[in-house]
């Protein structure tokens, strides 16, 4: 029998120990048991009953030997190697209680959104990815890809395009290029284009931008397009493998092969490649596709419901870059009030989900304990401390005392 799963109450602690004492037989797993200023030790290891598990770990934590406030190391490298009777399951719970140990962890993980549900093609991404000559031995200048893609089919088409400018005198803007791609772009989908979603670029703008909204399509500045972020990262890899194994052609040509390449991939969301869903009904598609994005698991971290004690960083993610988890950035713990999207409300205001992380309640015993500690010690320092000297009179001060005394006495 693995004496780890031997329950110890204090009752059976006692009997143990009355037991042995009167010199009786004893269960296998405790033949080597002792006795030593009235606690029983199995093992060499001393035994806790569990009614007095969160004292003796509150004396372990905060006495003199230090331990890792962690639940696997505290655990594997001094919990077990000193106690029986204390689980890993009775570690964690008293730690997670711990002001010190709440204070001083990781943030929560940035929440994942579910994504947006399209029931029809036509939502577009598109933006710029640059193409350095030092990675093309064939070119001399820098280029950029101009990239358009489908979200609902994953569809891409991409055309070089030699310049940011809009509309540049001798070369092909982002104007011209554009028009190119839109006009593919609707033959291959057979459906207009109903909205092109893109970043704050100055390409993006003016003429190009006023254009698409003449034909109708609503033109939606974001800060991220995360299909085609994720589609350009594959086009490139594509691209620069085909450059590498030498293939002829211009570098034309070649952006042509990676965007086949791309369009020929089966797409993890829909089961069918960006081609084949062209030929595939939208409703059919738009079910896999929300089924997907709507998933349950995009909202990452700990389930916060109403009554739970939370603590709130005092700064968020983007206005604390250089967040240190060895320094206290959090608030006081706050019950939840209620819980609207993912907004947090708690008495002291509303916060976004990604500044909030759920704690147990705190332990009060051990929080009185380190207050008592933080008194004497702020008592030490007042004892210590030696007394003000009596102001020091200056030299011109004394003689004018003695000058006044003589005029009075003269007087």
């Amino acid at each position: 029998m693995d004496i780890r799963r031997v329950k110890f109450t204090t009752a059976r602690v006692a009997q143990l120990i009355r037991d042995l004492k009167a010199k009786k037989v004893l269960p296998p797993w405790a033949a080597d048991a002792s006795v030593r200023d009235g606690f029983l030790y199995i093992g060499g290891l001393e035994v806790i009953p569990s009614e007095k598990v969160d004292d003796w770990l509150r004396s372990r934590v905060y006495g003199s030997k230090p331990i890792a406030m962690s639940r696997d190391a505290g655990y594997t490298d001094f919990i077990a190697k000193e106690t029986l009777g204390i689980s890993r399951r009775a570690w964690f719970d008293f730690l997670s209680k711990q002001d010190t140990h709440q204070r001083f962890t990781a943030r929560p993980k940035p929440t994942k959104n579910p994504g947006r549900r399209l029931a029809s093609r036509g939502y577009l991404e598109m933006d710029l990815v640059e193409v350095k000559a030092k990675d093309v031995p064939t070119r001399k200048t820098d280029t950029y890809i101009f990239t358009l893609i489908d979200k609902l089919t994953s569809y891409l088409c991409a055309l070089p395009v030699s310049t940011k400018q809009v509309n540049p005198k001798r070369a092909r803007g982002t104007l011209i290029v554009g028009k190119e791609l839109f006009s593919e772009m609707e033959k291959k989908l057979g459906k207009s284009i109903k909205e092109v979603a893109h970043d704050d670029g100055g390409e993006f703008k003016a003429e190009l931008k006023t254009w698409i909204e003449k034909k109708g399509i609503r033109s939606r500045t974001v800060p991220l397009g995360p299909a085609i972020e994720a589609r350009n990262g594959v086009i490139q890899r594509h691209l620069y493998k085909l450059i590498a194994m030498g293939r002829r052609g211009g570098l034309d040509k070649l952006i042509a092969e990676a965007v086949d390449l791309c369009n020929q991939t089966t797409s993890r969301i829909t089961g069918k490649s960006p081609e084949e869903a062209l030929t595939t009904p939208d409703r059919e598609l738009s079910i896999a596709f929300n089924k997907k994005r709507q998933a349950p698991g995009k909202v990452v971290g700990q389930k916060i419901k109403r009554g739970d004690y939370v603590i709130i960083l005092t700064k968020g993610r983007k206005a604390d870059k250089f967040y240190k988890s060895y320094r206290d950035h959090w608030s006081n713990p706050e019950i939840v009030k209620a819980v609207r999207g993912l907004s947090i409300v708690v008495p002291s205001g509303t916060y976004p989900r990604n500044r909030v992380k759920r704690v147990a309640e705190v332990d009060k015993k051990s929080n009185a304990l380190l207050e008592g500690r933080k008194q004497r010690e702020r008592t030490k320092k007042q004892k210590a401390k030696p007394k003000a000297a009596a102001p020091r009179r200056s030299g011109r001060a004394s003689k004018k005392l003695i000058s006044d005394s003589k005029y009075s006495k003269s007087k």
